[in-house]
């Protein structure tokens, strides 16, 4: 990472698992982040899509579940990429990760989260792609 540290800010979570995304979006609320939650791949780019038509920095971030019911997570992440080419997303899965490591290693502001994750882990990767969050116990 180079350059001034990213702010929290606006987050779309592209999860299917509601115990899941409650608990994602419960941590990054601790860590100052607004949370729109998407329950599947169509209704993220719906969102993303109204949202950055009118406001072209709306999301600061975006974590996207690999396993999603209507489409595959990747196919979001790609889809979220050309609509906001610099947008950080954090790619979640519990399988693969070195496959979806060595597929988007030369894509800049991309992390991998590997499932099951906890509030460290996830401060980890968001201190790792550029986020200035604080420690949750302070």
């Amino acid at each position: 990472m180079t350059g001034q540290a990213l702010e929290p800010g606006a987050v779309l979570l592209v999860e299917d698992e509601p115990v899941v995304a409650m608990v994602a979006r419960q941590v990054l609320e601790e860590y100052g982040f607004t949370v729109t939650v998407a329950p599947h791949g169509e209704a993220a780019l719906s969102c993303a899509r109204t949202a950055f038509s009118s406001v072209p920095e709306a999301f600061v971030l975006a974590m996207v579940d690999v396993g999603l019911p209507d489409m595959p997570g990747l196919v979001v992440v790609n889809s979220l990429r050309e609509l906001a080419p610099a947008l950080p997303i954090i790619i979640a899965s519990g399988h693969a990760r070195d496959e979806l490591e060595e597929a988007f290693s030369a894509v800049p502001s991309l992390a991998f989260l590997g499932k099951p994750y906890d509030g460290a882990g996830l401060q980890h990767v968001l201190r790792g792609i550029g986020f200035a969050v604080r420690d949750l116990d302070d």
